[in-house]
């Protein structure tokens, strides 16, 4: 607004100047002119007093000139000198009438140019001006961009950092109390146990729902799209949580529609953890009736179909007021028995920006005292069936394939000794050998020296992380450079997955390593069943029904 007042002055004060020397000048002019009409006037009586006095002295003034020599009379000549004199003059004063106009014609000219200048001159300032600030503030919102970047980066090494050390303790706390429920133990050390392992999951789901909120919050976090069978991730989730809602008493059931391609590209690790909170929300406000969980698909735009996942359950319900902000962070609908149901309040908070993230839809249908309906949609494009394991199963020095009743060799880089001692303990119990490597350096020059049939590789290691150590690894002579590898890292969620990939490890599992995700993982690595018998610990699978749309229904899809 400045730089428009100024500029409007400048310009009224230019026009002002114009207005004064064109007066000046038109003045001048005129007042030349004036004199240049009396020169011409005074010149023409001359003449015509030359004529009469010619016309006078000479009778017929024939043989006469305009300067009077043909005159024999000495007074006529006199008198015609004396006039030729004045028409001189008169012809002089009219030449400097001329001049003096085209000098007042050429002062207004230059007065314009000049006004001119001074007016482009005043304009060019302030534009100077904002250029000059307008490169001044992309230089500093270039050094602020290049400063959060550099914050972005700082704020995902912390992430990962606080990631590994918090759930570090944690993951031995879950997994030594696991080992300890394997060991003999009375009705009361059994309970004791169940609590602690109860109480440390709590802790570190807790951990993972901060973590997670502060990598959506950042934009740190990554979609792993993959083909992913998403009615056997359902299961999977409803049979992992069937033994919480039976101790309340709760009837949890699962319906897929047969609608519901086998394979779906999608990353089935968010999938898995939208699933785990609405189920488990809906368990935690539900005292009494049932959860009911359904998977439904219809076709889509181009090929793609869209999926649609409905939590149902007779629980407390959700007053009206309360839906509105009921996916906001740090916000539960239950704030009077918060105490009572616990949880952080970002559970749902993170569903909404997953599904986001992911390009769907989330919401919730709820009346006080009757229960509550959450859904979410999904686009998903088709997948394809992902091979077994044993098409793929690494050769042994003979050229043969893992015998699948022998122990495995195995090498663990592993820098904490609770986790080292911890997994020692499960892959023993699994029946396979073990060698223990405390950094990645040593893993390297171990891999290099024995024939391993797979390396368990924790990802976070001092001097050499297991990242640089797997590359190593590939770089190796022959077969040992083919050795499967098994990432162990605390931040599976964030950018841990993609760089394992393009290392050249095989699979990734997340602390805390369960003793069943341990055996599938080998098993998928080596191509062979998984080892020590049966891995799971919960009971069967509670009831899945697959519901069947009728013909009519069908017809219109």
């Amino acid at each position: 607004m400045k730089i428009w007042a100024r500029l409007y002055a400048h310009g009224v004060l230019g026009l002002l100047s114009l207005v004064l020397v064109s007066t000046i000048a038109v003045r001048q002019a005129a007042w030349v002119g004036t004199g240049f009409e009396e020169t011409l006037e005074a010149e023409l009586t001359l003449r015509q007093q030359i004529r009469e006095i010619a016309t006078a002295h000479t009778g017929d003034g024939a043989s006469s000139d305009a300067t009077g020599s043909g005159m024999a009379s000495p007074v006529a000549r006199d008198r015609v000198a004396a006039v030729t004199a004045l028409l001189n003059g008169a012809r002089s004063d009219r030449r400097d009438a001329v001049l003096t106009i085209a000098v007042a014609a050429s002062l207004a000219v230059l007065a314009l140019a000049a006004v001119g200048i001074w007016v482009s001159w005043a304009s060019a300032r302030p534009n100077q001006s904002r250029a000059d600030a307008l490169e001044r503030r992309l230089r500093e919102q270039a050094a602020a961009l290049d400063r959060a970047r550099a914050s972005g980066k700082a704020k995902s090494a912390f992430l990962a950092d606080m990631s590994h050390e918090l759930k570090t303790p944690m993951t031995g706390v879950i997994d030594a109390v696991g080992l300890l429920l394997r060991t003999p133990l009375d009705a009361r050390q059994r309970r004791y146990a169940e609590i602690t392992r109860d109480s440390a999951r709590a802790l570190l789901c807790m951990v993972d729902d901060i973590l997670d909120f502060s990598r959506l919050e950042a934009g740190k976090l990554a979609l792993a799209i993959a083909d992913v069978n998403v009615a056997g991730l359902a299961r999977d989730v409803v049979t992992l949580l069937e033994p919480r809602a039976r101790d309340r008493g709760l009837e949890l059931t699962l319906s897929v529609d047969d609608r519901v391609p086998a394979w779906l590209r999608v990353d089935g690790g968010r999938l898995r953890q939208i699933l785990f909170n609405l189920i488990g929300n809906a368990i935690k406000f539900t005292d009494a009736g049932h959860v009911r969980v359904t998977l439904g698909a219809r076709p889509s735009r181009g090929r793609s179909f869209r999926v649609r996942c409905t939590v149902q359950d007779t629980g407390v319900g959700i007053a009206r007021q309360a839906q509105a902000r009921l996916f906001e962070r740090f916000t539960q609908a239950d704030a009077a028995r918060q105490p009572q149901r616990g949880g952080t309040g970002l559970g749902l908070a993170i569903c909404k920006q997953l599904v986001d993230l992911m390009g769907g839809r989330i919401g919730v249908t709820s009346t006080p005292g009757r229960g509550s309906s959450f859904w979410f949609e999904l686009v998903c494009p088709p997948g394809h069936p992902v091979r077994a394991a044993t098409a793929d199963a690494p050769a042994n020095d003979d050229g043969g394939r893992a015998d699948e009743d022998r122990p495995l060799r195995i090498l663990l880089a592993e820098d904490h000794p609770v986790n080292r001692f911890l997994f020692r303990e499960m892959i023993e119990s699994l029946g396979h050998r073990i060698d223990v490597a405390e950094d990645g350096a040593a893993a390297v020059r171990a891999a290099g020296a024995g024939d391993y049939d797979l390396v368990l590789m924790d990802v976070r290691m001092p001097e050499l992380d297991g990242i640089a150590a797997t590359r190593r690894i590939r770089d190796l002579a022959g077969a040992r450079s083919r050795v499967p590898v098994i990432a162990l890292t605390a931040d599976l969620a964030g950018e841990d997955r993609a760089v394992c990939q393009a290392a050249g490890m095989t699979d990734c599992l997340a602390k805390p390593v369960k003793r069943q995700e341990l055996a599938a993982a080998i098993a998928r690595s080596v191509g062979r069943p998984p080892a020590g018998g049966p891995a799971r610990s919960w009971p069967q699978r509670p009831a899945i029904r697959n519901r069947r749309p009728a013909r009519k229904r069908r017809s219109r899809h």
